[in-house]
């Protein structure tokens, strides 16, 4: 049986968090679909589960696990292929944009606090700074996060007693650093069986701008449609 993995159509609404608007996002420079079976070095972890509804993806995690990409900045200008920096004369200010598919599965509690449970973080950390925190509900829509899912709530195949959904999400920071660490992890969760999340379709783009100094701009949170590609 052919299983179907969700793909981005680009629509969406941007949000900056922190003063100033970000230079456009240029080339991609690293991206991970999650289908090869060898471990990829650059990630704290290549645990991988697949869904009736989804091709492999990094996953299942809950409670307090996570995942973590180290990547070297590129150099030159902003865009080619993830090639280090040549010392401090090198170094230079770079937006960054990271682009995914974010598996909310089971039973989120958002923003709730009913029966003790709740409220449900998904976050991004880049360079030690959170570049999305948002929350997330499967059985309702109480959630910090303003846009609909994509696909879902419905069961996609997981624990038929809870509802799934995926999300596109973005998170933008800028940082002159030669390494980046990028962090993606749910908070206030319940154990694996009860709620957990995965990621897929990572994507992480840069352009140069010319400011000096590093520092976390914002986070971006985009509500997106989905069109589908079919696995070979």
């Amino acid at each position: 049986m052919e299983r179907n993995k969700v793909v981005s159509c680009a629509i969406g609404a941007l949000v900056v968090l922190a003063g100033g608007s970000l230079a456009a996002h240029g080339q991609v420079f690293y991206s991970q679909d999650f289908e090869t079976t060898a471990p990829r070095p650059e990630w704290s972890t290549w645990q991988r589960d697949e869904g009736s509804a989804f091709s492999w993806f990094l996953g299942r995690f809950s409670a307090s696990q996570s995942a973590t990409l180290t990547l070297t900045a590129p150099s030159g200008g902003g865009g080619g292929g993830g090639g280090g920096g040549n010392g401090d004369s090198d170094r230079q200010t770079r937006n960054y944009l990271v682009q995914f598919h974010f598996y909310c599965l089971d039973s989120w509690d958002g923003s709730s606090t009913a029966s003790g449970y709740g409220p449900d973080y998904f976050q991004v950390i880049a360079n030690g700074q959170t570049v999305f925190n948002e929350t997330f509900a499967n059985q309702h829509i109480n959630q910090s996060y303003p846009f609909a899912p994509e696909k879902g709530r419905a069961e996609l195949g997981f624990d038929p007693r809870y509802f799934d959904s995926v999300y596109t999400l973005k998170a933008a920071f800028a940082s002159d650093a030669q390494m980046l660490t990028i962090t993606w992890r749910g908070l206030n969760l319940q154990g694996l069986g009860d709620e957990s999340w995965g990621i897929d379709d990572v994507k992480v783009s840069v352009t140069a701008v010319p400011t000096p100094g590093a520092g976390v701009l914002g986070a971006v949170g985009l509500g997106a449609v989905s069109c589908r590609r079919r696995r070979r």
